[in-house]
């Protein structure tokens, strides 16, 4: 009995300590690693001096920026990944998307597993175009009944993916008058 009360003590003692030394460095990331920067070693067992943790992404509580996104992947699929991450959005569990709308514009869709997205126009009465970005950020569209895309569809297509990324970005980001 005395055994596993020791036992016990000394384990607390050491997730303490661990929760502690982990802390203790967490405020040396902001200060010391660039926003976005990969820092770390591979085969040591202390770190170079100099050099602190770092999981990549930027230090906020909203996520990542499309263009932090962008930068590692095709702009569309950026986008999507901050369409994954915004809180407005949707999990769509018969698509298996993530589904961001604006009443009366667009919606946009993102497949988590597949990266690709999808924005469709949303005028009512009218054939809509379907923006569809692959993987790798090719761009193909379409109308809603199927039809090929009008002209200007490639246009039509840059300025939905700029909208959707003004209003997925953290708004940290946005630059005020936005």
């Amino acid at each position: 009995m005395k055994n596993r009360r020791l036992r016990d003590a000394t384990r607390l003692a050491i997730m303490i300590g661990a929760a502690l030394a982990v802390t203790g460095c967490s405020h040396d990331l902001g200060g010391n690693a660039k926003p976005g920067e990969v820092v770390g070693w591979s085969d040591a067992d202390t770190p170079p001096s100099g050099l602190v943790f770092s999981n990549g992404f930027p230090p906020s509580s909203e996520g990542p920026s499309p263009a932090w996104y962008a930068k590692r992947f095709s702009r569309a699929r950026g986008i999507g990944e901050a369409i994954k991450q915004n809180r407005r959005s949707l999990w769509d569990r018969d698509s298996g998307t993530f589904v961001f709308y604006m009443g009366g514009v667009l919606s946009a869709h993102y497949h988590p597993w597949e990266h690709y997205l999808e924005i469709q126009t949303e005028n009512k009465g009218e054939n809509n175009t379907i923006c569809h970005w692959t993987q790798n950020g090719t761009l193909t569209t379409t109308t809603t009944d199927k039809s090929p895309a009008p002209a200007g569809a490639d246009e039509l297509c840059q300025q939905l993916l700029d909208k959707v990324a003004r209003h997925v970005a953290p708004s940290s980001t946005l630059s005020s008058g936005s």
